[in-house]
């Protein structure tokens, strides 16, 4: 069946799947949407206002809709406002694909996924506003505690672009099309990913709460044995990033090798040629990040490159080592 056949697809006499256009627009509308939260998360660590609301959590100063006279409070306060709406987006998406799947269908657990990330992403959120890991705090717990939360919101992305893509596709079910040693190289190539996000995070981190007035000050303090920890392990991100490039580079490869339909072929090589554009879109915000010493919006750009080739590389992935059934009979 074409992924564009987005219909009614009677599965059995007694459970049917109605993936609908619409589900699917509102699935990827879900995704685009908590991307969007996620930068703005990044302007408030970035513009310093993640205790714009206090030590209070849900609400901002204690407040439903508190007094916007500061900077701070606005920026924070709209943040949590839009991870609100996208954690209800979520639920709302699990709720409509339950509603429009067989029981056995992907995307079920997918969502199911999504909303659990979700959940412990509110949660990673409140504890680092109640344990005061935000300003100008630079203690191992926020650092801990902000990898633990970066993780999981690259893994609430990956499960939200699963369930766009199995519904957009209509894929019920999954049966592995590569072999286990191949599935493990994948595996690292993911985690060497997301390794590269979190020190990207906390490279950033750095920048913000250490700012320097020049390039040359801030290469200085980056292998001054003074300098505070969070600047001497700066240099670690690009390193980590050039291992991981490797590993995507053979990933985009074993994809565009990998045999089955033409359809499934041309995807592959659509996601395959996204990756390796936005490795050279990161590398290139990464140096201007660079020499421009860490502006915000260059911040914001770096961020959504690096949110987009996670949402590509999880999708290549599992298109890879679960494509449908067609690409592998």
């Amino acid at each position: 069946m074409s992924s564009s056949a987005i219909s009614s697809v009677p599965l059995s006499t007694k459970h049917q799947t109605r993936v609908t256009r619409p589900l699917v627009v509102f699935a990827w509308g879900t995704l685009a949407f908590n991307v969007l939260v996620i930068l703005w998360g990044n302007v408030v660590r970035a513009t310093n206002s993640g205790n714009g609301c206090g030590n209070h959590w849900p609400f901002c100063s204690g407040q439903i809709v508190p007094t916007l006279t500061n900077v701070h409070t606005q920026i924070e306060f709209w943040h949590r406002a839009s991870v609100g709406l996208g954690f209800f987006a979520i639920i709302g998406l699990l709720i409509w694909t339950r509603l429009s799947t067989a029981p056995w269908h992907m995307a079920r657990k997918t969502a199911t996924l999504a909303v659990v990330f979700a959940v412990l992403e509110a949660f990673l959120g409140a504890m680092l506003v109640k344990l005061g890991y935000t300003g100008q705090d630079h203690s191992v717990g926020r650092v801990i505690l902000l990898s633990i939360h970066l993780t999981n919101t690259m893994m609430m992305l990956g499960a939200m672009a699963m369930t766009a893509n199995l519904l957009a596709q209509n894929q019920d079910k999954a049966k592995l099309a590569i072999k286990r040693n191949e599935v493990i190289l994948l595996l690292v190539g993911m985690l060497a990913t997301l390794v590269v996000c979190v020190s990207g995070s906390l490279a950033a981190l750095g920048d913000t709460l250490f700012p320097m007035p020049t390039l040359a000050m801030a290469v200085q303090k980056d292998f001054a044995a003074s300098s505070p920890w969070l600047l001497r392990l700066r240099w670690t991100h690009p390193a980590l990033a050039m291992i991981a490039t490797i590993f995507i580079f053979w990933i985009a490869i074993r994809a565009l090798i990998n045999t089955g339909t033409i359809k499934i072929a041309r995807r592959n090589r659509i996601i395959s040629g996204m990756l390796i554009g936005l490795i050279g879109y990161q590398f290139s915000i990464g140096l201007l990040d660079v020499v421009l010493l860490a502006p915000v919006p260059l911040q914001v750009l770096h961020l959504l490159g690096a949110d987009m080739l996670w949402i590509a590389l999880v999708l290549l992935v599992a298109g890879t080592a679960f494509p449908p059934t067609e690409a592998i009979e």
